[in-house]
């Protein structure tokens, strides 16, 4: 099969060709992998998959492409979920945090003063939150580059039917 140069490829030489080197003529592993970079790998996979098939005749459902899809984002995306309510004013303290794993998406979830991280700064002693969630590669309870994020806007303690989309980068 004849060696694929991708944008990805290309740009990555302009930028460093040894970085380009190590990565890709020595295949060294790369320190760390960003988000983007994880979620375009199994787009790739998956396509690759696809591309196979139909050359062989094979056109399978968009739901057995998706399901593929999901498999292999399970497959190699096992960290954690966090949701953590924050009080609208006042310290950065988590006054609740609920930690789920991506396989549990989409979610539904409920926050209370059992799931407080320090005695006396709980939920339900806040006027108004903002609720975040924080899909993590690392783990870490504290956000790290490449995680992604999303936010509520302020609600009350106990607001239902609370929607987050994640939709940023952590820088």
């Amino acid at each position: 099969m004849p060696e694929i140069y991708s944008h990805s490829r290309l740009s990555s030489f302009e930028s460093c060709p040894r970085k380009f080197h190590y990565r890709y003529v020595m295949k060294l592993p790369a320190e760390k992998e960003s988000i983007e970079a994880f979620a375009g790998k199994r787009v790739h996979e998956v396509l690759e998959r696809l591309y196979k098939a139909v050359a062989e005749s094979r056109v399978p459902s968009i739901k057995r492409v998706l399901e593929r899809f999901r498999a292999l984002w399970d497959e190699h995306f096992d960290e954690g979920k966090l949701r953590i309510a924050r009080a609208e004013n006042g310290p950065r303290v988590p006054l609740a945090v609920l930690r789920k794993t991506a396989r549990e998406l989409p979610l539904q979830f409920a926050l209370d003063d059992s799931q407080a991280m320090s005695p006396g700064m709980n939920l339900s002693s806040a006027a108004s939150v903002r609720i975040e969630a924080r899909i993590s590669r690392t783990g870490n309870a504290v956000p790290q580059p490449g995680d992604l994020v999303g936010t509520s806007g302020v609600i009350k303690p106990g607001a239902r039917d609370v929607r987050i989309v994640v939709d940023k980068v952590v820088p």
